[in-house]
């Protein structure tokens, strides 16, 4: 073969590689790769995922709390205490779900006398204790699924709280039941199909009603008391929402009703 034919042999071979044969030379490796390993360029494999599917839907829920009462500025309201909870979970769809929960708390309250001096304005300290039911929706941060057995979730709910009993102090306050909101934030750790544990942080808002003897204490006749009063006259406003935050970890039990 000359010279001349030799090159034209040699550039057409070099033109067939960059062109059709080069691509099909591509995808002739391509097909003898093992599937797995493309696959593990794209993510986990299934074993070795973090990540596993909640195939239960419903949960029974029973926990122990302690209640952080805030006693507002008179220091009549509830005070800080153990909480019993128990709570029925289902889902609803997606990452939603439905949670109605009850809350058994252990508190106390002062009863003050808005007539004595603020030294000895506290007449007593008496059991407050607290029935808390609310209905809410929680929503699961990673959805139908978790992640190396975590689960976290945010929920609001709306409520009411009942005091067990209700005592009329002497400047007229009396304990009543009241409406709640009650924002939270947790997360479940899943240990099994069925088991699980759960942490959570959740506020219950309550509201008190102040008697006007706490802003303008009298004596009988109607002549103001030259003592400080409870609230400053000079904010009067009788009505007081506080926040009440609890912490409380809990046995989860799943299944599908």
């Amino acid at each position: 073969m000359s010279n001349t034919a030799r090159r034209r042999f040699d550039g057409a071979v070099r033109s067939a590689l960059r062109g059709p044969g080069l691509a099909a030379m591509g995808v002739l490796a391509l097909t003898v790769l093992e599937p797995r390993r493309l696959a593990a360029q794209v993510g986990h494999e299934p074993a070795s995922s973090p990540f596993r599917d909640i195939t239960t839907r419903q949960s029974i829920v029973l926990g122990t709390a302690w209640f952080l009462g805030n006693p507002s500025e008179t220091g009549a309201g509830a005070k800080p205490g153990p909480a019993f909870t128990f709570r029925l979970e289902t889902r609803l769809s997606g990452p939603v779900d439905l949670l109605a929960t009850v809350s058994l708390i252990e508190s106390r309250r002062d009863v003050l006398n808005p007539y004595r001096p603020p030294a000895t304005r506290v007449a007593s300290r008496i059991s407050y204790g607290l029935v808390a039911s609310d209905l809410g929706l929680g929503l699961n941060i990673t959805g139908a699924k978790s992640w190396h057995g975590l689960a976290p979730y945010v929920a609001v709910g709306l409520g009411i709280i009942i005091p067990s009993h209700g005592v009329v102090d002497t400047g007229g306050y009396a304990a009543k039941s009241n409406f709640t909101f009650v924002p939270t934030v947790g997360v479940r750790y899943l240990f099994g199909r069925s088991l699980g544990l759960q942490f959570e942080a959740r506020d219950n808002t309550i509201r008190y009603e102040w008697p006007l003897a706490y802003f303008r204490p009298t004596d009988a006749s109607g002549n103001p008391l030259s003592i400080t009063p409870i609230l400053d006259p000079a904010k009067f406003d009788n009505r007081d929402v506080t926040h009440n935050y609890s912490l409380s970890a809990s046995l989860v039990y799943r299944f599908n009703f």
